[in-house]
């Protein structure tokens, strides 16, 4: 096999491994909203497994990549596609592990947050529209639907902001018999958003990877564009 030959199926196994992640990705989002939807706890039980398997599955690609750049030196459209890779992994496995956590949460209170899984259940159907969306505009390389991705981040942001208004106004008062309760809610709330935080810099990944464009916000996404800071500082 020639050496542009072996690059290519590098590259294209590189490829499959991102989607396979994407796909577990996936299934943990899609596990916690159909729990939520159904008001069954035990439906997250498989996402600690999930989020051990992306784990799994970053140090894979991670050790694809390393080994790309240091045998193949890739440069231009290659090179940024290998560097968005290591970063979009990073944003996959945040997500695996906000889905693992918020799996513990529901698991340890779930039945006593019943009344409350119908509000949440809204939130994370958005985010699992969102990282499907994600997921095709990575495989397409489609940097159109990368960008609605970035823009949509703001449905999430006020269903979010509507939330923690309604629990904060619940709160009010000279004690609420659920206080506890209602700050599980709270912080499984913001996991989705958070959650959602992460798919829109994947996203952004994913425009740099077809183009080398940074997606620079306009004038209302400056909370969108510090996310970004804030996720490269970080590192």
């Amino acid at each position: 096999m020639k050496i542009n030959a072996r690059f290519d199926a590098e590259l294209k196994a590189l490829q499959q491994a991102l989607e396979d992640m994407m796909s577990l990705g996936l299934d943990g989002l899609r596990a916690i909203a159909g729990a939520l939807e159904e008001g069954k706890v035990a439906g997250v039980a498989r996402v600690g497994e999930i989020a051990q398997e992306i784990d799994r599955a970053e140090r894979n690609i991670e050790s694809l990549c390393l080994r790309i750049l240091l045998t193949r030196h890739p440069v231009a459209s290659d090179l940024r596609r290998v560097s968005g890779t290591l970063k979009m992994i990073n944003d996959l496995q945040r997500i695996g592990h906000q889905c693992r956590d918020f799996a513990d949460i529901l698991s340890a209170d779930g039945e006593k947050l019943e009344t409350y899984l119908v509000r949440l259940s809204q939130i994370a159907d958005q985010v699992v529209e969102m990282f499907e969306g994600a997921m095709s505009a990575c495989v397409h390389g489609d940097t159109v639907t990368a960008r609605e991705i970035v823009r949509s981040d703001n449905e999430v942001d006020a269903a979010y902001a509507v939330l923690r208004s309604s629990l904060a106004e619940e709160l009010r008062g000279s004690s609420h018999p659920n206080a506890d309760r209602l700050l599980d809610v709270l912080m499984l709330a913001k996991y989705l958003e958070r959650m959602a935080d992460h798919i829109v810099l994947f996203a952004r990944w994913i425009i740099f990877a077809a183009n080398g464009e940074r997606d620079l916000p306009n004038e209302e996404g400056a909370e969108e564009d510090q996310d970004w800071n804030n996720h490269e500082e970080e590192k």
